[in-house]
Formats: C-alpha cells, structure tokens, sequence
C-alpha cells in the first residue's frame, strides 16, 4: 500500500492496523491538543525540538491528527499506534503533518521543502 501526503489537503495517509487511515489538524483539532497539552500549538510544535523532544508531544499530535481525520480514538490507542510505528517513523509522520498543516512557503507561494513520503506500521517510506 502506498502512502501519500496530500498537501493541497493538510492530511498525511498511515496504514493503522492494516488500513489507510488520515492524520489531519483542521482547527478543532488543533484546539484540543492545546487543551490536552495546557499550551499553545506553537509551544507543543517547540516540544519537537530536538534539543527539547518530549514523547507526549507527539502522542497527543498523532491523537490530534487521527481524530481530526475522522478516525476517532484515545489518547492511549494513539500511544499504541505509535509503539506500532515505532518512535522514529511516529516522529517522522507527525513532522509531515505539522508541515502540511502549517506549510512556511514564501510570498511567490513556494512549497515547503520535504520529500513527501509517508510512514506505515511497517516501517517503509513510500
């Protein structure tokens, strides 16, 4: 299966439990993993950081995603599809989401820079 990031959209495809599923942060989502974290999005995206990487950072981002792509789940069933993941392709899907959702082009309207692959249960980029 291949998965895609779909720009134009602000959603990035994952294969959770063998189906494609979206990470997506429209508004409400955002608004609750604020609540969540008891910050700002601005300093939950500093929590990525990798002089200051927090794990909770990217669980409760992952949480925000899915659920803001219709795929309704916990905070811990989030934690779980991470462990599936595994830390290092979490942490690569959910740096392709915050990119999507808050893409930083210029005023010609530039792309942000990345290599649009997606992340999967297994491991592979496509």
């Amino acid at each position: 299966m291949k998965n895609t990031v779909k720009e134009y959209k602000g959603e990035l495809a994952i294969d959770v439990d063998g189906k494609t599923q979206f990470l997506k942060l429209p508004i409400n989502a955002i608004c609750d993993v604020e609540d969540e974290m008891n910050m700002g999005i601005g300093e939950v995206l500093e929590m990525l950081d990798q002089d200051s990487f927090h794990l909770r950072a990217v669980r409760v981002l992952l949480w925000g995603g899915l659920n803001g792509g219709k795929f309704t789940c916990t905070i811990e069933k989030a934690g779980e599809i991470m462990e599936d993941l595994g830390l290092h392709n979490a942490g690569q899907a959910i740096s392709q989401l915050v990119t999507v959702t808050f893409p930083t082009g210029g005023s010609d309207g530039a792309k942000p820079e990345g290599n649009g692959q997606a992340v999967s249960q297994t491991g592979k980029t496509s």
